[in-house]
């Protein structure tokens, strides 16, 4: 489910009824703990693979014709996996440092409770099974494009017509549940790519940024954790998909010109474009909060969440970037 949202609406209520279980008070430690790791885990390493949220793929599209080739489902996982595990194992400690139990915080279940929800949720439907079998073909299509050679695109759309020719998807469904006024709209980002060099947009951005990239140009390292920083900076006045796309045009030239693939590039906006230190900055962070009826935790526990989330970030850039080199993608 590439739509962040669509994995916190389902996600939030759902950590915040096993917080519930678990006896946990409200906005306590041991809800909060809960809550925001399923938050960050369904928002904040999204980045980690191409299908991993809508603002992926629209950097992905963004991107030269020839990086976007090469930059594929499987080389963005693995070239995303230095970076990610360095930001899980990171927030996880975050997450037991700032959020200990204490002693009026039990955190037991009780057995009967699993077994319950079993019995009502009752055995998977043909649908379900349909559901997993597809998506687990396309995941192998994403990932095995080396050896076929099918761009993601036709393996999305075959698995979308298996969808609609056993039902899981039916003519109301696909009438309704599709989002069809969003299609158009990122056919025309998409068309960015191509429309911004021809309308000289990008080399206006790099002229108006060339004071400060010119101080941060000696190498990899300094440049990447300057558009890190340039990215959380834009977030504070720019939605998330205009951030996407100012970034990734605007320095996406300057980038090659250092030796370092835009991939790579686009990578290090994402793992700053989700992120929030006022709430009205990220709609998913207000669906997690919202979604649990301001309960599950306070906004003073998510701000010390993501502090921890943006150190977590300069430090994956740093680590990331040996890696990087290793595998070629940056020279």
């Amino acid at each position: 489910m590439p739509n962040i949202a669509g994995r916190l609406a389902i996600m939030a209520p759902v950590s915040h009824a096993i917080a519930d279980a678990m006896h946990f008070g409200p906005q306590s430690n041991g809800s909060a703990g809960l809550v925001l790791a399923a938050y960050m885990g369904f928002s904040q390493v999204s980045y980690m693979f191409l299908t991993g949220a809508t603002g992926n793929i629209f950097g992905w599209n963004l991107l030269p014709g020839s990086a976007r080739g090469a930059f594929g489902w499987g080389s963005w996982a693995l070239a995303a996996l230095p970076a990610g595990l360095c930001m899980l194992a990171v927030l996880w400690g975050a997450l037991q440092l700032l959020f200990p139990l204490n002693a009026r915080e039990p955190a037991w279940i009780s057995p009967q409770t699993p077994d319950t929800q079993l019995e009502v949720l009752g055995p998977l439907t043909r649908q379900e099974w349909i559901s997993l079998a597809v998506l687990g073909a396309a995941l192998v299509g994403w990932v095995g494009k080396p050896l076929h050679g099918v761009a993601e695109a036709w393996v999305t759309l075959g698995a979308f017509l298996v969808f609609l020719m056993t039902g899981v998807l039916d003519r109301q469904g696909l009438r309704t549940s599709i989002d069809w006024g969003f299609l158009p709209f990122f056919g025309v980002v998409s068309s960015l790519a191509v429309m911004v060099p021809h309308l000289e947009v990008d080399r206006w951005v790099i002229s108006s940024l060339e004071p400060v990239l010119s101080r941060v140009s000696s190498g990899p390292l300094p440049f990447l954790v300057a558009a890190l920083l340039l990215t959380y900076a834009v977030r504070v006045f720019l939605n998330k998909f205009p951030a996407i796309i100012l970034m990734s045009l605007g320095l996406s030239a300057w980038a090659q010109g250092m030796g370092i693939h835009p991939g790579i590039l686009l990578l290090v906006i994402l793992m700053a474009v989700d992120c929030w230190f006022f709430p009205y900055q990220d709609t998913n962070y207000q669906i997690a909060y919202y979604g649990t009826h301001e309960k599950a935790f306070s906004h003073a526990h998510g701000r010390r969440l993501m502090v921890a989330k943006f150190l977590a970030s300069l430090l994956a850039v740093a680590l990331s970037v040996p890696a990087w080199r290793l595998l070629g993608w940056i020279r």
